[in-house]
């Protein structure tokens, strides 16, 4: 939906003992006012009567004005917005919002969303949302480690290494196929194994992750990051961009990550030591995460919380986006944080 704004040109002629006026209408200024809204439909297919699943939808600002989304609509149970309105769109940029599905009973659901804007030049839309509610056993995990491993994270990857055979003997005991995952990053991002999500034995075994916890732990796990390894803030975004990317997670799994950091983070065209660029903005993690169908738990410090477990820009954390928890990393370090998070995910009967 494009509209262009032109103006008019007055010219006074004056020769050969006569003046003409002429007037003539050329574009002086040309603005165009356009967005996209992805998806055009949202399904959220099965989901389990005790549980909730959130989705995302992102306004796209295609225009060179900007707009504001002034009031987004929705008919009721069991869907609901997770976003206050209005918010405004700055051209060439997004907003993404998140839309919960709790069914509650066995069935099929179906309502719609609907967007209002200004200028009022531009329509109103309408995205279709659909979901089943159903019941049944818990589903597999799909559990993916997201871990800062720059030096003054020393105590908290020990400590959180310590936990995870508990982590593991905690919901193989609970009856749950749990395959496992690691990303690490500090200024760059690295995501092991090539993305593969492992059973616990090759997890272990096959990408030597023991090694690598370990070494991360004292800021040694390889030359090239070690004379980087004292800075701040990291590269959390872009982490957690190719986590939820590049990972392959199983169909009809849980999908958590659980991150842990210590530092803050920056957005495009910020570059971290090492000409390290930023890739990803804030709402593009966002997006990601919630496209990718992963839950965040995120062991973070207070002084991290922006982002994470509090609004950014006054949009919406990552955690409450995605429906996930959050965790004082000193309460890490202590071992009760942890425990709490283990009691979760085991407790926890909600998936895909």
């Amino acid at each position: 939906m494009k509209f262009r704004i032109f103006g008019a040109l007055s010219l006074l002629l004056a020769g050969c003992g006569e003046e003409k006026l002429l007037e003539a209408k050329i574009p002086v200024e040309q603005r165009t006012v356009d967005l996209q809204v992805v998806p055009t439909a949202v399904e959220f297919g099965a989901v389990n009567i005790a549980c909730t699943k959130v989705a995302a939808i992102n306004v796209i600002n295609t225009g060179t004005v900007s707009i504001e989304l002034a009031q987004v609509t929705i008919g009721g149970a069991p869907f609901l917005l997770l976003t206050d309105f209005p918010k405004k769109v700055q051209p060439g940029r997004s907003f993404d919002f998140g839309v919960q599905f709790a069914p509650g009973e066995i069935g099929n659901y179906a309502d719609a969303a609907t967007f209002t804007f200004d200028p009022p030049e531009l329509e109103t839309q309408t995205v279709p949302l659909g979901g089943e509610g159903i019941a049944g056993p818990p589903p597999p995990l799909d559990l993916v480690f997201v871990i800062d491993v720059s030096t003054t994270m020393g105590a908290e990857i020990n400590a959180l290494y310590q936990s995870v055979d508990t982590l593991l003997d905690h919901v193989t005991d609970a009856g749950l196929d749990v395959h496992l995952g690691l990303t690490t990053y500090v200024n760059d991002v690295i995501v092991h194994g090539n993305g593969a999500v492992l059973p616990r034995s090759d997890f272990f075994s096959e990408l030597e992750t023991q090694l690598e916890w370990q070494n991360a732990a004292w800021g040694i796990r390889d030359s090239q990051r070690q004379a980087d390894n004292w800075d701040m803030p990291e590269n959390l975004l872009d982490a957690l961009y190719r986590t939820a990317d590049e990972f392959a997670f199983r169909t009809h799994v849980k999908r958590y990550l659980v991150l842990m950091t210590d530092d803050t983070f920056m957005e495009p065209p910020a570059v971290y030591t090492g000409d390290n660029p930023a890739l990803y903005r804030y709402d593009q993690a966002a997006v990601k995460l919630l496209q990718a169908g992963v839950v965040l738990h995120s062991i973070h410090s207070l002084t991290s919380a922006a982002g994470l477990s509090e609004p950014y820009n006054s949009t919406p954390s990552l955690v409450d986006m995605t429906g996930g928890t959050y965790h004082d990393i000193l309460g890490v370090v202590a071992g009760q944080s942890l425990d709490e998070m283990l009691n979760y995910l085991v407790d926890d009967p909600c998936g895909l």
